[in-house]
């Protein structure tokens, strides 16, 4: 009997190993793709740094790269459709809180009496015998 217990308890700490190691796996692969992602967001906000400083230096003059003129131009009509958008939505905004009086829906008044549900007194099919 106690050959079985050992048997169980041998399996058991066989599972139990196997479980460990796999996580064990899982925490250092997780670890590993964070840094990755962390680093590919720091590579991307350098880029952009790196972007933001060649706009500014080819828009004040200080730099001239000849492959950079049209992406600024592209940059400066985008800035210019941001601002038209943002004004559109701030006019929107303010229709939302003071709307006209001609915007506002007229609803006609119901030509029909209310129901109820007792019987109608006149009706003679409804009243009781």
């Amino acid at each position: 009997m106690s050959d079985f217990f050992e048997k169980v308890l041998t399996g058991i700490t066989g599972v139990m190993r196997t479980v460990a190691d796999s996580l064990t796996y899982l925490l250092r692969k997780t670890r590993i793709k964070k840094q990755i992602k962390d680093t590919q967001y720091k590579k991307m906000q350098m880029l952009r740094n790196l972007g933001e400083l060649v706009y500014s230096l080819h828009m004040s003059g200080d730099l001239s790269v000849d492959e950079c003129a049209p992406m600024c131009d592209k940059i400066t009509s985008y800035g210019e459709e941001i601002k038209e958008l943002q004004s559109k939505a701030k006019e929107i905004e303010e229709q939302k809180i003071a709307p006209a009086d001609e915007e506002k829906p007229q609803l006609p008044m119901p030509d029909t009496a209310v129901c109820t549900d007792n019987p109608d007194e006149t009706d003679t099919s409804s009243a009781e015998m």
